[in-house]
Parts: structure tokens; sequence; C-alpha cells
């Protein structure tokens, strides 16, 4: 209870300064900014924006139009383009579109998020999360075939999302009967503890499919039994190879 009333006075101080003050300082808008309180610190980078001049102001357009896209305002995306138009070599500039998208990503529109990832330049810094996040969001919209190429660009190890990328590779291959892709993919992903027991059941399933029943039976075998248990279908792949 102690703690509610605390942060309710806090708010009413923030408001307070916010409003009572021709302009705070970016650092002072950016506290605010960072404790979420999203309408106030859009109003006071507003206020510097309209008070002052210099470096910071790149920051302030920057922040003023994150905390809008936050806001879900409907002039969000007008004021990042402009952000993005007025201040090209600001060290945000050429994230700030991934930004949106990943901020659409993590709130499940698909599709704003495919808009703003598809706008976004590849650079290192982020090439990893960009392509992994546009193939799900396309996956998500069915958008199957994009999908697949987009995670087949996470081709870096190191990547976090590398090895899920190849699952998603290799299930879309699967299901497109593009069997050679989808076996050299899952292979990859079933690295993974947590996508290697669906996809020792796509590689069982290949190689059947494949004729390749030697290649079937020693990949059955060698799986481990909390695998099988799992899949009690790879029992059958097994058992069928070895009638064949």
């Amino acid at each position: 209870m102690k703690r509610k009333i605390l942060i309710t006075q806090l708010f009413i101080c923030l408001t307070i300064q916010v409003l009572g003050q021709p302009s705070l300082s970016i650092r002072e808008s950016s506290d605010i900014y960072q404790a979420r309180h999203y309408n106030l610190a859009r109003a006071s980078f507003e206020k510097y924006i309209s008070n002052n001049t210099g470096a910071n102001l790149g920051d302030a357009n920057y922040y003023r139009a994150i905390c809008a896209i936050k806001l879900l305002h409907s002039d969000g995306e007008y004021l990042m383009e402009s952000f993005i138009s007025d201040f090209p070599l600001h060290s945000k500039s050429s994230t700030a579109r991934f930004t949106i998208g990943e901020y659409y990503f993590q709130n499940g529109n698909y599709a704003k998020a495919i808009t703003n990832f598809e706008k976004t330049k590849p650079i290192p810094s982020i090439a990893c999360d960009l392509h992994f996040k546009l193939g799900y969001s396309y996956m998500n919209k069915k958008q199957f075939e994009n999908a697949r190429n987009s995670f087949g660009k996470v081709t870096d190890p190191s990547c976090k999302h590398y090895l899920a990328s190849n699952y998603y590779t290799g299930y879309l291959s699967y299901k497109d009967d593009d069997l050679d892709n989808a076996l050299a993919a899952l292979k990859i992903a079933s690295e993974d503890e947590g996508f290697g027991r669906s996809a020792a059941l796509m590689i069982g399933n290949i190689y059947f499919r494949n004729n390749q029943y030697q290649e079937a039976v020693s990949f059955v075998r060698a799986l481990p039994p909390a695998t099988l248990n799992k899949n009690p279908e790879l029992y059958f792949i097994r058992a069928g190879a070895h009638f064949k």
C-alpha cells in the first residue's frame, strides 16, 4: 500500500515538473522515459524540441517517436519517418525502423512488424534478429515462401537464432516436399534440445520417403530413448525400413 502511494506521489510530482516548466533537460526527459511514463515523456521531449537547439535534438525526436509508438498514437510512425529523414547521420537512424518493427513483433502485430522490418537495412549488428523475426512474422501471416527465404538468411552459427531458423527452414521445406533442403536444415536443428525431438521425426520420415532405408534404421537406432518415447512413430519407421 505504501509503495502504491509513493508511486502515485512520484507520478504527480513528475506531472507537475513536466507541465510546469518550459523545458526539462534531455537527461531528465530520458529518465521519465526509462520510468515508462510515456505520455509525460512525450510531452517532455516535445517541450525540449520546441525550446532547444543543438546535438540533443536528434535524441529528443527519436524518443518522442518511440513514445508515440508505444502509446499507439496515430502519428508514431510518421514521427519516426521524420526523425530518419531529418537526422540521417544520427546513430539510431539506421536501426530506427527495426526498433519499431521489434515493438510490433513483441506485441504480436506481425503485419506492422513486416512493414518495418522490410524497410530495415540488415547491418551486421541487427542482421541475426532481423532475418529471424521477419521470417517468423511472415510465417505467422502464412507467407511461407517469404518466411523460408528470410530464415535461410540466418547462416551464422554464432547467431542466437541459428538453430531455430534452421528448424523453421526445415519444417517449411518439409511441408513443401522439398526434402533435400529440409533434411539439411533439420540435421542442424536437431542439435537443439527444444527442436531436436520434432526434427528427428521429420528426418526419419524423409529417409523413409526417399527410400533411404538403411539410413532410416541407423538414424533411429542412434536416437536417445527420450526422443523415441516422445515420437513412437519412429519405431514404425525403423520397423518398416527393416522390411524394405
